[in-house]
C-alpha cells in the first residue's frame, strides 16, 4: 500500500509526498503557527498486464535491414508443444521475396526453425525445444556472415544468406498470411548488433488497448498496432 501526503500552510505552499508505509507522522516547527493538515490516499499499485496470442497480429512501422547487423531479442511461452504455433516474428527481408523473406517459427517440439520459404529447404532447426507453459528468451541476430538463432542462451545455431532491406513494416507474432502464434510474448527488444550495442526499438506488450490501438515503442518511435486481437487478450502478468 502507498500512503500521499499533502501538507499547506500559510505560505500557499503544497507539498506531496509519497510512502509505501501505512503510518505516517509530521512535526512542524517555527513561530509562526503554520496550519498544517495531512490527508491519506491510498493509491492502486498497477497489475502488469501480457498479451496472450491466439491469431494476435501487431504490426510495427520498422524496417528491419541486413545491410547492417542486427537482433531480435524477446521472451516467450508457448500454450503447448503439440500445438501449431506457426510464425513468431515476421518478415525480416523484402516480403514476397523466397531468398530472402526470412522469419521464425515454432510449430512442435521437432519443429522449431527460422526458415525462408514455406518448406523450410533453407532453414536454422536448432535442437533445443521450448518447453510448454514456461517462459523462454529468444535471440535472433543477423550478420553479413548470416543468420544467428538461440533459445535461452544455448548453443548458437547458423544460417548462411543473403539479405537487403526490408520495406514493409515488420510484424510480431504473426507473419503476413499466415494466422501466428498461439501463447504469450513480451519485451521484443531490437539492438544494433549481433553481440552488445544499442538497444533501438522497444515494445514491452504490456499496452493493455484494444484492437486497433497503438503498441508503444518505449526506445524508438516505430510504434505498432494491435490490427488484430485474434482470440487473444490481455491477461494480468
Amino acid at each position: 500500500m502507498r500512503l500521499r501526503a499533502t501538507v499547506t500552510g500559510r505560505s500557499r505552499l503544497r507539498s506531496t509526498v509519497e510512502t509505501p508505509v501505512k503510518r505516517l507522522s509530521a512535526s512542524v516547527q517555527g513561530a509562526d503557527r503554520l496550519r498544517v493538515s495531512v490527508v491519506v490516499k491510498e493509491v492502486e499499485p498497477t497489475i502488469p498486464r501480457v498479451l496472450h496470442f491466439r491469431n494476435t497480429k501487431i504490426d510495427t512501422t520498422w524496417n528491419p535491414d541486413f545491410s547492417t547487423d542486427g537482433r531480435i531479442e524477446f521472451d516467450i511461452q508457448v500454450n503447448t508443444v503439440g500445438f501449431d504455433n506457426d510464425d513468431i516474428t515476421g518478415d525480416l527481408g523484402p516480403v514476397g521475396d523466397g531468398a530472402n523473406n526470412w522469419y521464425h517459427r515454432y510449430r512442435s517440439a521437432r519443429d522449431h526453425r527460422c526458415g525462408s520459404d514455406g518448406s523450410y529447404s533453407n532453414a536454422i532447426n536448432p535442437p533445443d525445444p521450448f518447453v510448454a507453459q514456461q517462459w523462454h528468451h529468444v535471440a535472433l541476430a543477423w550478420t553479413a556472415a548470416g543468420l544467428d538463432l538461440s533459445v535461452d542462451g544455448g548453443t548458437h545455431h547458423t544460417y548462411s544468406f543473403t539479405g537487403t532491406a526490408h520495406t514493409g513494416g515488420h510484424q510480431i507474432g504473426y507473419r503476413f498470411g499466415q494466422d501466428g502464434m498461439v501463447g504469450y510474448l513480451k519485451d521484443y527488444k531490437v539492438y544494433d548488433a549481433k553481440i552488445g550495442g544499442n538497444l533501438i526499438h522497444h515494445w514491452p506488450i504490456d499496452d493493455d488497448v484494444a484492437q486497433g490501438g497503438e503498441i508503444t515503442d518505449i526506445v524508438g518511435s516505430a510504434h505498432g498496432t494491435l490490427t488484430s486481437m485474434g482470440n487473444g487478450g490481455w491477461e494480468d502478468a
